[in-house]
């Protein structure tokens, strides 16, 4: 994969191809960017994350477990998790964030790298609840306005993207 990487990011960026990127999301959390804020204890519903947090601290002195803040792609997000939820599986199954995929669960293969704080991680192996407060990018975050990026379309104008397992990857780590 790095070889054919590495000859992909020598190619020219960008071409005269025509991209268009659908994203479809079936979000099972309580809230996504963009939208209300509920508190998972009462339901009460919230414009800002802020709002939200000031009414946990107050209605909710102790806390609840598992419940985890991140900001994906710019975007914040909160979610209820189990302790022993991967990082991968709540990208995936919980929020949506379908591009890192999942295959052998051991931080063996790097399918499931995102970047995390400025970093490459391996989600698979990183636990959920560890992420709190992270700042996530996932391949998803790349596109701006609906155009791929420079790395992004250079991999389609250069056949770089193999059977698509590793792409996400690779474009991230790039």
């Amino acid at each position: 994969g790095t070889a054919i990487g590495s000859t992909v990011l020598l190619a020219a960026c960008g071409g005269d191809g025509e991209t268009t990127v659908t994203r479809t999301v079936n979000n099972t959390t309580t809230v996504q960017g963009g939208g209300k804020f509920v508190d998972p204890i009462d339901g009460m519903e919230f414009d800002t994350l802020a709002e939200l947090k000031a009414h946990f601290e107050t209605a909710h002195p102790g806390g609840m477990p598992g419940l985890v803040t991140y900001t994906i792609n710019g975007d914040p997000f909160v979610a209820k998790v189990e302790d022993n939820w991967t990082l991968a599986y709540v990208l995936r199954n919980k929020l949506g964030f379908t591009g890192s995929k999942r295959a052998c669960d051991s931080g063996d293969c790097g399918f499931c790298t995102i970047i995390m704080n400025g970093r490459p991680i391996l989600s698979c192996i990183a636990l959920a609840v560890e992420a709190d407060g992270a700042s996530i990018e996932t391949i998803e975050g790349l596109a701006k306005d609906g155009e791929l990026s420079p790395l992004q379309q250079a991999f389609i104008d250069n056949d770089g993207l193999q059977c698509g397992m590793c792409t996400s990857a690779q474009i991230l780590t790039a």
